[in-house]
């Protein structure tokens, strides 16, 4: 896939996030009147699906993965685990973390062909950082939303553990290293 295409497909992503944030607690109510109670748990289902398709496309990768990919990878899944299940967040916050880890990983896929270098894991956690308090400033200007920090740091935790779990499955944490 070509340079152009992929930023493109980074563009088209932040577009819809930020598309749909003046319909957003409209659309949560429509949802939430159809499925009751499955709504706080859709992110749980989606989450666990897309978990499975990971490991069903990454089998090598995932044989090839040492201690420190390991732990990486349980440090991600335990922030996400924490943030779907979370009393704390409402069903639309726990959509942070589906479609901000998402945008990461579109991110990070451009950013691949633009350096070899791991710098590009750091840039694509601050660019998806920096998009999702655009997001949040968005919202500010909009009527009945608002900025919440709290939802700037889920868009940035959320891309954070995507480019973790990527990097591991690159082999990027093949293992811990001795400090002398």
């Amino acid at each position: 896939m070509s340079r152009s295409v992929r930023w493109s497909l980074v563009l088209a992503t932040t577009v819809g996030v930020y598309a749909t944030l003046p319909a957003g607690p409209s659309a949560w109510r429509a949802f939430r009147g159809v499925t009751g109670v499955w709504s706080d748990y859709a992110a749980v289902v989606t989450m666990t699906v897309i978990a499975l398709l990971v490991v069903r496309s990454q089998r090598e990768q995932i044989r090839q993965l040492r201690s420190g990919g390991w732990v990486a990878i349980a440090v991600a899944m335990a922030v996400w685990a924490g943030g779907v299940t979370s009393s704390d967040l409402t069903p639309a916050e726990k959509t942070h973390f589906l479609t901000y880890g998402f945008l990461a990983w579109v991110v990070l896929r451009a950013l691949d062909l633009e350096s070899s270098s791991s710098r590009r894991y750091l840039a694509a956690v601050l660019i998806v950082g920096a998009l999702g308090w655009i997001d949040e400033g968005i919202q500010y200007l909009l009527p009945r939303r608002y900025f919440e920090w709290k939802d700037v740091w889920l868009n940035l935790v959320s891309g954070a553990a995507v480019v973790l779990v990527i990097a591991a499955l690159r082999g990027e944490f093949s293992g811990f290293r001795r400090v002398a």
